[in-house]
């Protein structure tokens, strides 16, 4: 998200073009307004330095005075009194948290810095962030029983605590492949460390041990729900307001804080009544109140299809917004796109994205995108909309864009693809073809890109799909990790036609890479990898025919259409391949005995026969004589790196 300083007045041209559009009463004028709006006095331009117009100078001195206030305030609420008993721990905690702060800068201060995310994740030392946090709230739990430990520094703490829990979120969208969660994963651990302090400040404030102040309820309640624990967010804020502690109360009211409760509530309540009147005052006062209650009531009138009364506080933000307020532009923007289901109003606001054409830089993040896709396919059901939106979002991310995104992307897109050709696989082959064409012409196709296909491509419970996207890894030279080895296994559980000896070799072939890739043990995503494409599959078999018992199967009727239609997928199929229920449980326990001392621990024997059962009872039945089953014929390769457990 990159600032365009000098904007000012572009974005009053984008606010007079709104107004003109609500006070015509017409939607879809304005979406057509909003298509042709041309920003004539952009200010940046990557091929446009030569005429930039000069930053307002008067805007920018009053920002600089306003940051230059909050500094000054800042300073005086650190001060600490020589002679406080607490002393020594107050410093330590304003030393903690401010190095901390500045390792983990927030989006609005990452827009000025223009910052990329390497950089931002690798400089300065992350691992000096974490300890650094944790420290601090080791003090924090001494220091709450001080009077010295105001507002401002619990405030300062909450921030930290929410710069973490989003670095945290960031890094796991990053990553190009999910971490093992058989292992004690950092991120896990963090985020667990981050929901315990959070949760213990949040009973202090409201128990009123430590108080707050407005910038600190607005992080607490923004936390909680990243968390997704909108409940507790509502319950923190409707007791914080009512709080005895009228400074508590009052920081919970503030404007900002009311402005990011005000989505939550309605979602809960789908009531009017409270947006109405603030939309009233807002819209009568002459005022520029805190523009985070703006963007509340926007997201509050978009989800309850108000676009007039949205595009008109949208209209005035945009006229009153200063650079340090772009921000809120931006989520707004954004709201417009994921949440509206006027899908040609989200349209105008995606184009103006794509094409690059508002005055302040938007990153466009994949939820938005995934939001946009849904919405589409459940209001109109039309997959070349979302297969236009789609390609326009691939080529809009290109090839620099983080693996984990694109992957988000996909997986949203692949879920309506194979949904929407479920009835007509030939159809669909053809499309698919013309997809990895196209995509392969933006970037490189990397493994994600079939590892999200294979996966959503098992609804389809056809071989020959899977055999084509196999090869396919090989056809464009990818390397593959242990992911799609995993993948390509449980995909065996979507298909009627394969063998007991096809899905041995399937585990065979991950056991060599695991082995290669030095790994000491079989993992649980291994096994369970191995359960569905065995128990998984006899327990649907199983569940499929008591339902045709209870019920008369309709007769089926074959059309000329469907004898002289041909299948570009025939040559792929191989229909003497056959398995029943029996021969692959029995498969499943052989395999799972034979690589026992391959377990990391004990307990995985009983997770994935007993404890599977409880899923998948059809297993019961073969459970007791588990024991007596050979496994003899099941071989073991050569192993490198593997440690049998000694019993």
């Amino acid at each position: 998200m990159m600032l365009r300083r000098s904007a000012v007045k572009p974005l009053k041209t984008v606010q007079l073009g709104v107004c003109n559009a609500v006070r015509a009463g017409s939607i879809g004028m304005l979406g057509r307004h909003l298509a042709n709006v041309v920003l004539s006095e952009r200010a940046y331009h990557p091929s446009q330095v030569v005429g930039r117009k000069p930053f307002d100078a008067g805007s920018d001195k009053k920002n600089k005075q306003v940051r230059q206030g909050k500094n000054n305030a800042g300073r005086e609420e650190q001060k600490v009194d020589p002679a406080s008993p607490w002393r020594h721990e107050l410093l330590s905690f304003d030393e903690c948290v401010s190095s901390a702060l500045k390792y983990s800068t927030t989006p609005l201060q990452n827009t000025y810095k223009r910052m990329d995310n390497s950089r931002l994740n690798t400089h300065p030392s992350f691992a000096l962030f974490w300890d650094s946090m944790g420290r601090a709230m080791e003090l924090y739990y001494s220091l709450r029983e001080s009077s010295d430990f105001n507002a401002y520094r619990v405030s300062r703490l909450i921030h930290l605590l929410h710069n973490g829990l989003r670095s945290t979120r960031d890094q796991l969208v990053k990553l190009s492949r999910k971490p093992d969660y058989d292992s004690q994963s950092f991120h896990k651990e963090m985020i667990n460390f981050l929901c315990n302090s959070l949760k213990d400040i949040s009973d202090d404030v409201l128990a009123n041990k430590v108080p707050i102040n407005g910038y600190g309820a607005t992080h607490l309640l923004t936390s909680f729900k990243e968390l997704s624990f909108n409940d507790d967010c509502i319950q923190i804020w409707e007791t914080g307001k009512t709080s005895p502690n009228e400074a508590t109360s009052q920081a919970f009211q503030e404007p900002k804080v009311v402005g990011f409760m005000l989505p939550l509530i309605y979602a809960k309540t789908q009531s009017l009544t409270e947006p109405n009147e603030l939309y009233n005052q807002v819209i009568q006062s002459k005022e520029f109140t805190h523009p985070n209650l703006y963007s509340g009531l926007i997201k509050v009138f978009i989800k309850a299809e108000d676009y007039e009364k949205a595009l008109s506080l949208f209209g005035q933000l945009c006229e009153k917004a200063e650079v340090r307020n772009y921000g809120y532009l931006i989520e707004t923007h954004l709201s417009f796109i994921s949440d509206s289901k006027n899908l040609t109003l989200a349209e105008s606001f995606f184009d103006k994205i794509i094409n690059d054409e508002m005055p302040y830089k938007i990153i466009l993040q994949v939820s938005t995108v995934n939001s946009f896709l849904k919405n589409i396919w459940k209001e109109e059901k039309n997959f070349d909309y979302v297969y236009k939106i789609w390609e326009k979002a691939v080529q809009f991310y290109g090839s620099t864009v983080n693996p984990g995104i694109l992957s988000s992307l996909n997986n949203t897109f692949f879920t309506i693809f194979f949904e929407n050709f479920i009835n007509d696989n030939i159809k669909g082959f053809h499309k698919l073809q013309e997809i990895i064409t196209f995509y392969s012409g933006v970037k490189k196709i990397d493994e994600p890109f079939f590892n999200v296909m294979l996966t959503k491509a098992t609804t389809w419970h056809e071989r020959s799909i899977i055999d084509f996207i196999d090869k396919n890894y090989t056809l464009y030279h990818i390397p593959r990790t242990i992911i799609s080895y995993r993948i390509l296994l449980k995909s065996l559980g979507s298909i009627d036609n394969t063998t007991n000896e096809e899905i041995l070799n399937k585990w065979l072939e991950l056991v060599k890479k695991l082995d290669e890739l030095g790994q000491q043990y079989i993992a649980n995503a291994d096994l369970s990898a191995l359960r569905d494409a065995t128990v998984v599959w006899a327990q649907l078999k199983k569940d499929e025919k008591a339902l045709a018992a209870q019920s008369e199967a309709a007769p089926t009727e074959t059309t000329t259409n469907d004898i002289n239609t041909k299948d570009p997928l025939e040559p792929l199929k191989n229909d003497e391949l056959s398995s029943n229920s029996e021969d692959r449980i029995v498969q499943y326990l052989k395999i799972l005995k034979r690589y026992t001392p391959f377990f990391r621990a004990p307990k995985q024997v009983y997770r994935y026969t007993t404890g599977c059962a409880e899923s998948y009872p059809i297993l019961n039945e073969y459970l007791q004589g588990y024991s007596n089953i050979s496994a003899e014929d099941i071989p073991v390769p050569e192993l490198h790196s593997f440690v049998p457990r000694e019993h």
